[in-house]
């Protein structure tokens, strides 16, 4: 079913490195659960609101330096969002200022 389905769609072996970033996605993510689990087991005492919040950054920051160390962001859309997240800062700026 899928040889066929890819004959129909006109994939070629060439194009599985295409997939090469979903793959380091998924392995970020594994990552990432894996060190929230763990912190998971550490604060599993806290208040719900603050075991989540806990959990949740470690899922976060783990997740987002593995994509970077892993090479999923490109340089260009590294400059992309540094555009966007100071043009966000000149907006969060200028309307302090009112």
């Amino acid at each position: 079913m899928t040889y066929r389905s890819g004959r129909i769609l006109g994939v070629e072996p060439n194009d599985i490195r295409l997939l090469l970033d979903v793959g380091k996605l998924a392995l970020a993510a594994l990552v990432a659960a894996i060190a929230a689990a763990i912190t998971r087991s550490v604060v599993h005492e806290l208040h719900p609101f603050f075991f989540l919040t806990v959990t949740g950054v470690v899922f976060l920051l783990t997740y987002v330096s593995a994509i970077l160390l892993l090479g999923v962001v490109t340089n260009e859309e590294r400059e992309l969002l540094r555009v966007k997240l100071s043009r966000l800062h000149f907006l969060e700026t200028r309307s302090g200022n009112n």
